[in-house]
């Protein structure tokens, strides 16, 4: 097995497959779509026979931005009810398949991934970052790059390029 480390921003991979798969539920009218989708992403991305995985979460409770200026993030709207009520299935889903998770109150999944990749880029012979999120992509390096698990599509250094006409460490300008 490669020493391989992957990095998951749990919410980002939470939204993306509600969104992303047509509403369907149990028979007794239990909404299932998230858990559905949820569950296939997972499943590839265990595919990828990585050494080391870690499922991250924003805390909760605001963050040490918020605080900073409580209009950050304060225009997004709530998690749809469709959603919330799966939560708990999604946990399980992730308890069961034996995903560790992580989470550091004060702090973004984002802030989690950055650090989890300045601390291990170089003991790791490759880093995914599993997320859509525009702000991981600065991290891209020569072993590190971002997984779009709904695409099945890597970003090496070349297609974040392509993508944003910038070079990834100038992702935080862009």
């Amino acid at each position: 097995m490669r020493r391989d480390l992957i990095l998951i921003d749990w919410f980002n991979l939470i939204f993306r497959v509600f969104y992303a798969v047509p509403p369907f539920h149990t028979k007794e009218w239990v909404p299932v779509n998230a858990l559905f989708g949820y569950i296939k992403a997972l499943t590839k991305i265990l595919s990828m026979d990585a050494a080391y995985i870690v499922m991250t979460f924003d805390s909760g409770g605001g963050t040490f931005r918020s605080e900073a200026d409580a209009s950050y993030k304060a225009q997004r709207d709530g998690m749809p009810s469709d959603l919330a009520s799966q939560m708990d299935l999604i946990f399980q889903a992730t308890d069961l398949m034996q995903v560790p998770r992580t989470a550091c109150p004060g702090f973004e999944a984002d802030d989690i991934i950055g650090t989890f990749v300045r601390k291990y880029e170089k003991d790791m012979e490759h880093i995914y970052i599993v997320s859509s999120d525009k702000d991981l992509f600065q991290f891209i390096g020569p072993n590190v790059s971002v997984f779009d698990a709904m695409k099945d599509r890597v970003f090496d250094r070349e297609e974040a390029i392509k993508k944003f006409e910038v070079e990834p460490a100038q992702i935080v300008d862009y």
